[in-house]
């Protein structure tokens, strides 16, 4: 396990998928990250690369080839390397190997990189193309957090504008994981969603190009909060294990999960992001954390 400190936070990231696995308040002892129960869901903060969500029948199509790729890739289950560590950030890399290309047919350099600055964790991500063709990919964070009461209505997100007017602020529907082209309000005159258990009985809330780049967790009851700025990321996911009240999840995505009935080439599916060979990918988005 690897550790970042300071004198608000101590934060704990896995090498195994550079997913982060602890944020304590040091002050209140309090534990803000889903421990990832098994029995619930195993997982607490994983990286969603190169798909974000469901590929139409488990597969990328690639130059004509069918390649299987699991939900959300194979990214977090894959070992990092530590490439750099300071007081305030680590930084790990994933590189593509012969065993990587033989599933997704691309050379790439895969960097998470996280800073603790105060009560702010920033999330870095940043894809290199190492080969010589266009390198096409989707990525995302998936970070879940605990709930001190468990009790979903106790909590509301609020959006930092007025999303309810905007045309893409309602939410697309999934079957079995893959979009299917129906759309359903969850903003109704309002800028705020209250929690409830309901809301997941369709799978994860997810946007698309919401004109918000800020979003808090908030309690009814309490201090409690957690603010999210996430600025670049055209998608954004929202979920909880059906059935759950112990934990929610706030998913800011470059990427999205495939359709329906829809097997398309990986240059043409919805959320991917191109590179060209040696051009180099960034993206952030930070936690704040209140109690």
């Amino acid at each position: 396990m690897n550790f970042l400190e300071n004198d608000h936070f101590k934060i704990a990231v896995a090498s195994k998928g550079a997913e982060l696995k602890s944020i304590i308040d040091k002050k209140s002892g309090y534990e803000f990250l889903w421990q990832a129960d098994e029995q619930i869901w195993g997982r607490t903060s994983p990286i969603l690369f190169p798909v974000v969500g469901k590929c139409f029948n488990n597969e990328l199509l690639i130059n004509e080839k069918k390649y299987a790729m699991p939900q959300h890739g194979f990214a977090r289950d894959m070992n990092f390397e530590v490439f750099k560590k300071t007081d305030s950030q680590i930084i790990f890399r994933l590189a593509s190997t012969d065993e990587t290309f033989l599933k997704y047919p691309f050379h790439f350099n895969l960097y998470l990189i996280y800073t603790l600055s105060e009560s702010k964790i920033e999330c870095g991500y940043e894809v290199t193309n190492r080969g010589n063709e266009t390198l096409y990919f989707s990525i995302g964070g998936h970070p879940g957090f605990n709930l001190p009461t468990k009790k979903l209505t106790d909590y509301f997100l609020e959006f930092d504008s007025d999303s309810y007017r905007d045309e893409n602020a309602d939410r697309f529907l999934l079957n079995d994981g893959l979009l299917n082209e129906k759309t359903e309000t969850v903003l109704q005159n309002k800028n705020v969603i209250e929690l409830n258990k309901n809301l997941f009985e369709k799978d994860a809330i997810v946007f698309k190009n919401l004109s918000s780049k800020k979003i808090n967790l908030k309690s009814k009851s309490s201090s409690f909060k957690i603010e999210m700025e996430f600025d670049g990321f055209p998608y954004f996911g929202i979920w909880s294990k059906k059935e759950c009240e112990d934990f929610i999840c706030l998913e800011p995505w470059c990427g999205i999960a495939g359709s329906i009935g829809k097997q398309i080439p990986i240059e043409q599916k919805e959320g991917i992001n191109s590179l060209l060979p040696n051009d180099k990918f960034e993206k952030k988005y930070s936690m704040s954390f209140y109690n």
